[in-house]
């Protein structure tokens, strides 16, 4: 349970808010009065702007209706009859726009042409019509009664007023079609509208203001008293004036702001009302709700430093926790082992040898990708579990990123093995999970050594974690199987020397240390040369010639292999230019594609710029793919290899057989010849004509016929080899019985000889 106690800073945290509280009300006090006359201003400018946008709204709906009669009126002053069939329709329009109830029309004598009668009442307040003028005025006025609101405009015929139309309105049905055209502004349920007339006659506006206060006889009053009265007698009625604003003083009623806006009618004017407690009532409202969040905000201040204390206090736990130990599985961190692992290699465990293990499920993304994230955390957790379990002292275990580390003192490297093997048992059942998870285990010896010491800076925890890295990369990951290696330093060196031969590559191009050699090619039916492959060779730094094995394998896994396949092409265009100028018989000589070079997007246009001024050259240049370029991406290969084609080259699919789609690309792709992999006639046996690698070899090339490709077999060492294969329909051959592969100017030398290859088998008869 949290304690005070437990807290360091509370005391000055409560000061703080206590401060900050008292400021806090101190200037609400001081600002009380400037907050009430702020509010007061933003209250009368709302009051005055939307008094004047209503206003405008009424002048628009009353010029509105009169411009709809007058466009009548001049309909009616071309008509002979008012009482016409034409002449009603047009009045009748009226009425539909408006939905008032009367339309009518009258002479200059106040006879009624059309519509009902009207007295001699009204006609006296429409006869301004006559003067050419549009009149609104409220007709049958009657003490807090109902008013009849008349619409009046005259009615020319050529170039002088003929009648007069006018259309009669109550006052329900003026307020229903003011309301209907949403002309006012949804004012809050305090504010009451009025419209004047003469401030004397009231019409309700808004029909939540419909019998609210304020019946007739109070404007009435206001009226006389504003006209009739000197200021000191209206004292009780109008007490303040600002800017328009009226405090409305009437007995018995509350007291209200009043704003009265004329209209650009005559006599029509228009009236807002709000009571003066809702607008007083505001400011208190607010200081009462600035003091609650006074309150508020002191206790919410003291509850967060109460939660930010104890926050804190398990925060600095769960830091040391995360420091020392591993979130997922429970298990020491790295940090807990690099202090281990120092104390250990410092020499605290009697000069007995100190060994490291990685251990990695190397399946993780399968099953993740199969069966979950979760599912790989439930295997980590069993894994955990099991590891808590050992209680040797010499034996210290720990989680790193997705790897556990196990560090063993007093031990040697059988026990070491035997102990990740009893691990890996253990896991070959989970609880729950109805799949395996198989690990791969890297193992080094971690002496002590002042040189290996003083190169890794004195970090040999993450020194020997490489090795261990090292030694599970010597292996090809298998995800069906577990496996462990042990570290030895020749893989390091191994490693080092790779990355010196990769550095090595630009520099002994230029120096001219790569050559290239040439393996002969012969027809199997006339032993006449048929044409050669090229291969790289590297005399390193002048000094001896290195295989092809030692560095190609480096530089295709670094992509750099791509540099080698430019300089062999280049190498064999010279020399069939070479060649035909010399007046030899031109052969093909078929160069590596890699499947890094293969895979270059420009390789089409590179090979088109190399070849420029040299196209007759081209059809004596086979390019040569491996198999497995041709797996990934079919459509890609199909469509780099015509475009390779249409430039004039042979094609051929090198290693054949060593794949995993062959028969089906035989089908798809553009291929010239097929080289049937050494592993094929390897498995000859001579004796035996008939045996299943003679048949699989006869049936690859019946196949690669039916397709009208040629084939060619690798690595022919005897004469029996060669005569099953020739008398299998196969073609072309190469290999060490015929020759190994030669220098440039070897090959040349074979070349201008042409001479027929005498078998050795044959050779031996005629001797």
């Amino acid at each position: 349970m949290l304690r005070l106690s437990d807290l360091r800073n509370y005391r000055q945290t409560v000061i703080i808010v206590v401060i900050m509280t008292l400021i806090l009300m101190a200037v609400s006090l001081v600002f009380q009065n400037k907050i009430r006359e702020v509010m007061y201003g933003n209250v009368k400018d709302n009051f005055v702007r939307q008094s004047l946008i209503e206003t405008e709204a009424i002048n628009k709906s009353f010029a509105g209706i009169i411009d709809a009669m007058k466009s009548v009126a001049l309909t009616l002053g071309d008509s002979k009859n008012i009482g016409g069939s034409s002449s009603i329709r047009a009045l009748q329009s009226v009425t539909d726009v408006t939905g008032f109830s009367t339309v009518g029309v009258v002479d200059i004598h106040g006879v009624t042409l059309h519509g009902d009668m009207i007295s001699r009442d009204v006609f006296q307040k429409i006869s301004g019509a006559f003067q050419g003028n549009a009149v609104v005025t409220i007709a049958s006025s009657t003490s807090g009664g109902s008013y009849d609101v008349i619409f009046a405009v005259p009615v020319y015929s050529i170039d002088y007023i003929k009648y007069v139309m006018f259309i009669r309105s109550s006052d329900d049905e003026l307020i229903e079609y003011l309301n209907r055209g949403n002309n006012f502004i949804k004012t809050e349920r305090t504010v009451m509208t009025y419209l004047l007339y003469n401030l004397s006659d009231v019409v309700y506006v808004n029909h939540s203001t419909d019998g609210r206060l304020l019946p007739y006889f109070t404007f009435n009053v206001l009226s006389h008293r504003y006209q009739e009265t000197s200021p000191a007698e209206m004292k009780n009625i109008i007490e303040q004036n600002v800017n328009e604003i009226y405090l409305y003083k009437v007995d018995r009623y509350p007291e209200h702001y009043l704003s009265i806006t004329p209209t650009q009618f005559d006599g029509w004017s228009y009236a807002m009302l709000i009571p003066v407690d809702v607008v007083n009532n505001n400011p208190r409202v607010v200081m009462g709700m600035f003091l609650v969040v006074e309150v508020a905000t002191m206790l919410v201040l003291l509850i967060l430093l109460l939660s930010y204390e104890f926050t804190v206090n398990q925060n600095q736990k769960r830091i040391y926790n995360l420091a020392y130990q591993d979130e997922v599985t429970g298990l020491f961190s790295k940090a807990r082992l690099r202090e281990v692992f120092d104390k250990f290699i410092a020499g605290s465990f009697d000069g007995k040898d100190l060994f490291l293990v990685k251990l990695e499920m190397v399946n993780r993304q399968y099953i993740t990708r199969l069966y979950g994230f979760e599912e790989t955390e439930r295997i980590e957790l069993h894994s955990a579990e099991i590891f808590r379990r050992v209680t040797d002292p010499d034996v210290f275990i720990a989680r790193v990123q997705d790897y556990f580390v196990i560090l063993y003192r007093n031990a040697d490297i059988q026990y070491v093995r035997d102990y990740i093997g009893e691990f890996l048992k253990d896991l070959e059942t989970i609880p729950g999970v109805d799949f395996k998870a198989y690990f791969v285990a890297g193992i080094t010896n971690c002496v002590f050594d002042e040189e290996i010491m003083s190169e890794t800076g004195g970090d040999r925890l993450d020194y020997d974690l490489d090795n261990c890295a090292i030694a599970i990369s010597q292996k090809a990951l298998n995800i069906r199987c577990h496996t462990i290696t042990v570290y030895d330093r020749a893989m390091r060196l191994e490693i080092i020397r790779s990355e010196q031969i990769e550095h090595e590559l630009q520099p002994a191009l230029d120096r001219g240390e790569f050559l290239v050699y040439l393996q002969p090619k012969y027809d199997l039916k006339t032993n006449k040369l048929y044409g050669a492959e090229a291969l790289i060779r590297w005399n390193y730094k002048f000094e001896g010639i290195r295989p092809p094995y030692q560095f190609i394998p480096i530089f295709e896994r670094n992509g750099s292999i791509a540099l080698i396949d430019n300089f062999v092409f280049k190498t064999v265009l010279e020399c069939q230019r070479a060649w035909k100028e010399k007046g030899y018989r031109q052969v093909p000589i078929s160069v590596n594609c890699s499947q890094v070079q293969f895979m270059n997007a420009n390789l089409v246009s590179d090979l088109e710029r190399q070849i420029q001024g040299a196209e007759d050259l081209v059809p004596y240049i086979d390019i040569e793919i491996t198999e497995s370029a041709t797996i990934d991406d079919v459509k890609h290969v199909q469509e780099v290899l015509r475009d390779i084609k249409k430039l004039g080259f042979k094609i051929s699919m090198d290693d054949f057989g060593t794949g995993y789609s062959s028969l089906s690309n035989l089908s798809l792709m553009p291929f010239d010849i097929i080289k049937i992999d050494k592993s094929f006639v390897d498995r000859i046996d001579v004796r035996k004509k008939r045996s299943q690698s003679v048949l699989l070899i006869k049936d690859i090339i019946s196949i690669a016929h039916h397709f009208n490709i040629h084939t060619l077999v690798e690595g022919i060492e005897t004469y029996e080899q060669k005569e099953i294969l020739r008398g299998l329909g196969c073609e072309y051959c190469q290999g060490y019985y015929y020759a190994k592969p030669m220098p440039l100017q070897e090959f040349e030398d074979l070349l201008a000889r042409d001479e027929c290859f005498i078998d050795k088998d044959t050779e031996g008869q005629k001797a």
